[in-house]
Formats: C-alpha cells, sequence, structure tokens
C-alpha cells in the first residue's frame, strides 16, 4: 500500500471521527433543549413521557385533546387527571407512549378515544411516529417499538441528531426563542367559536375499507397491556356533527375488537346534533367539551365511580 493510499485512508478515517462528534455533540445538545420543551404539543407530550403522574389519563387524537376536559373529571371522580391527546395520531402512537408511562406510574384510569376509521390501512399513520424520533435515546420502550415499527430507525442507532431532524426549529424556537406556556389545563385546550353548519349525512353504504393488521394488533396490545396493570380501560368514539347512512363497518370492527377483548367501549357518535356544541364538524367547542366529559364521567365511568367511592 502506497503512502497516498495510507493518507487517504486516514484522513477519511479522521473525517469520520469527527463528523460523529459532531453529530454526537449536535445531538446531546438538541436531546437536552426538547427535553426542557414545557410549551406547544412537544411540550405536553414531554410532560407526559417524562412527568405526569395522573390517575386518570386520556389517550387519543384532536378529538381527544379538544372533548376530554380533566377539571371536569377531577371534580367528579376527586383523581387527579390529564389529557394526553395529540393531533393526528393514532393508537401506533399511544401504544409506545402508554409503555412508556407505566415505567414510572400506574394510573387508575385510562381513556382511549379512537377515531372511527382507526384501523383503515394509511402509511401517513406510520409517518407520524415521527413525533416520538425525540425518545429514541432516552425511552428503552419508545426505541424498542419504533425499531419495530419504523424502517428508517436503524439509522437512529449512528445517529443521535437525525431523531431531532424534523423538530430542529420548534426545539430552538420553543426553547430559546419563546418558551412561553399553552393555556391549556392538565393538557386540554379549549377550541373557541360556534359552526355555522348544520348536521351533515354521509352516504358510506359503499364503504370499501381495508385494515392494516399492525394497527389492530397495537391497540389488542393497548388493552392487553391496561389489563395486565389492572388499569380501568374505557375505549370511546367522542361526538361528531355527523350521521352515516348505513352502519359503519370501521366502528363494527372496533365494537368487534373490544367485545373479543373483554373491554368496555362506547359509542358517542352521533351523541349531539346541536352545531352550539361543535367548534367544526369533527370538535366540540368550549361548550360542548364540559357537557361531554359530564355525560361521558356519567356512564362510561358510572361504575368506577361507584365503585371507588369512599364512604363518608
Amino acid at each position: 500500500m502506497n503512502k497516498e493510499v495510507k493518507r487517504l485512508i486516514k484522513f477519511a478515517f479522521l473525517t469520520l471521527i469527527v463528523l460523529v462528534s459532531i453529530d454526537q455533540l449536535i445531538g446531546r445538545a438538541l436531546e437536552a433543549l426538547y427535553t426542557k420543551m414545557s410549551s406547544g404539543e412537544r411540550g405536553r407530550t414531554n410532560y407526559v413521557m417524562r412527568v405526569a403522574k395522573p390517575d386518570v389519563i386520556v389517550f387519543g387524537s384532536s378529538r381527544a385533546l379538544y372533548h376530554y376536559d380533566p377539571k371536569v373529571i377531577e371534580d367528579s371522580l376527586g383523581l387527579k387527571a390529564y389529557n394526553a391527546g395529540r393531533s393526528n395520531q393514532s393508537i401506533l402512537y399511544h401504544l409506545p407512549v402508554l409503555q412508556s408511562i407505566l415505567q414510572r406510574h400506574v394510573p387508575k384510569v385510562v381513556v382511549l378515544d379512537l377515531q372511527d376509521d382507526e384501523l383503515v390501512a394509511d402509511p401517513i399513520k406510520f409517518e407520524r411516529l415521527s413525533a416520538l424520533y425525540p425518545y429514541f435515546h432516552t425511552n428503552p420502550e419508545v426505541n424498542s417499538y419504533l425499531s419495530k415499527n419504523v424502517s428508517n430507525s436503524s439509522l437512529f442507532v449512528i445517529s443521535r441528531s437525525l431523531p431531532f431532524n424534523s423538530a430542529v426549529f420548534a426545539v430552538l424556537y420553543r426553547s430559546i426563542v419563546s418558551p412561553s406556556t399553552d393555556d391549556d389545563y392538565h393538557g386540554f385546550l379549549t377550541k373557541n367559536g360556534r359552526f355555522t353548519g348544520q348536521m351533515v349525512t354521509t352516504d358510506n353504504c359503499n364503504e370499501t375499507t381495508e385494515w392494516d393488521g399492525k394497527i389492530e394488533h397495537a391497540l389488542r396490545d393497548f388493552i392487553r397491556v391496561c389489563k395486565s396493570k389492572n388499569i380501568h380501560l374505557v375505549i370511546s368514539i367522542s361526538p361528531r356533527l355527523e350521521k352515516y347512512k348505513c352502519a359503519s363497518k370501521s366502528i363494527a370492527m372496533l365494537e368487534e375488537i373490544a367485545r373479543e377483548e373483554n373491554c368496555l367501549f362506547y359509542n358517542y357518535f352521533n351523541l349531539y346534533d346541536d352545531p352550539e356544541l361543535f367548534f367544526d364538524r369533527g370538535h366540540l367547542n368550549g361548550k360542548g367539551a364540559p357537557k361531554f366529559t359530564s355525560h361521558f364521567v356519567q356512564t362510561a365511568l358510572y361504575d368506577f365511580k361507584h365503585e371507588n367511592e369512599v364512604p363518608h
């Protein structure tokens, strides 16, 4: 081997060491800043993943985030509650978050609010797991889950900074520029305003659906994890200002799984038809959310409430 080749190999080796070192330094710096985020959806997720120890915790997408008021739950049950809903997420996201929480705390009640199309195959549901990338190196449960369900997660083993690739701006902005907190109550956000439209009826009679086996598996795992910890689990579908012309195959599938797993399931999809309670067709407003939460506690949590009442 001539000297030129040796020099080239040495240069390449030193360059690799420098790049790896820079990657490690940047990654750890971003990780430290991310850990301190306390506002926005990332800040709320941070709190859930690292700090929260509620007695009652709500999981779900934006419909969970805006529909379940922890204060109503707390006033009714006398227990601490937290809303861990996150917009656009599915059971694929909720499962590893639950598993992370259980490493430090076991809640008494878990509420899982599902979309009516929760089990329908859609690649974007897996893409949105990027919200968990920043926890790859700090949460073993997330590491294990992403390794099984995200094809490019093996790159995170090599790179410390790559998990923050899509969150760099948010990390810097929320940690340095604007570290203010959101106007939420224990994770719950209110949508102010009144929907100006009316109830609609959607023709779903020719509905063709393709279930995703991995999503169904995640839902069954979520149920079984709760059972293994003796957690009172309630699965629900919260209200929409919409009706289906024919029975929903998607909702029927969710009901069947809950029945097979011997799990409580409540369908509130068509509970309300009053636009005054909605911000838009998919989300309740500041008037509708407390009303629904109160109804939810009185129905879905009725048995739990009365079984756990402290005698006077």
